[in-house]
């Protein structure tokens, strides 16, 4: 669980991997590692494991729509990519919102553009400035990708 913690705190795609079943699939090699690590008071080995393992995942993975590495998606998040897939370029806050018919400002940053920018699908133009009243918003690679197969 704490894996799964770390990772999802360094990168919000990284959290729909599921390290529970990549950890008991290689269980020996998993023990090998730590004992290894252990022995030489050096996380290196254990590191090197893990960083196989999850890329063979996510390799594993590529081109096909498995829950370990798609992502719930709530119907808000949904519509807001549709709408910024539209859209092709940065938006304000109030574009976005106006597109979606949505009046109630904390509500949509809420439901919609919170969510969507903690799953590594949205991103700020200006992320040192998240207040900036000239604040837009577009998608990731990663974002546009996922909201190409919603069209």
């Amino acid at each position: 669980m704490w894996q799964t913690l770390i990772l999802s705190q360094w990168n919000p795609i990284l959290a729909q991997l599921p390290v529970e079943s990549m950890v008991h699939e290689h269980q020996k090699e998993y023990y090998q590692a730590l004992n290894q690590s252990t022995k030489n008071s050096d996380s290196a080995p254990f590191i090197e494991f893990m960083l196989g393992v999850i890329l063979a995942t996510v390799e594993s993975a590529t081109g096909t729509d498995t829950p370990q590495v798609t992502p719930q998606v709530t119907p808000q998040v949904k519509a807001l990519l549709r709408v910024m897939i539209n859209l092709n370029s940065p938006s304000y806050r109030d574009e976005l919102q106006q597109s979606l018919f949505l009046l109630d400002r904390k509500s949509f940053r809420a439901r919609y553009l919170k969510p969507a920018l903690q799953a590594g699908l949205i991103e700020m133009t200006i992320p040192d400035k998240p207040n900036s009243r000239l604040q837009q918003y577009r998608l990731t690679k990663y974002g546009s990708k996922l909201a190409a197969t919603f069209t």
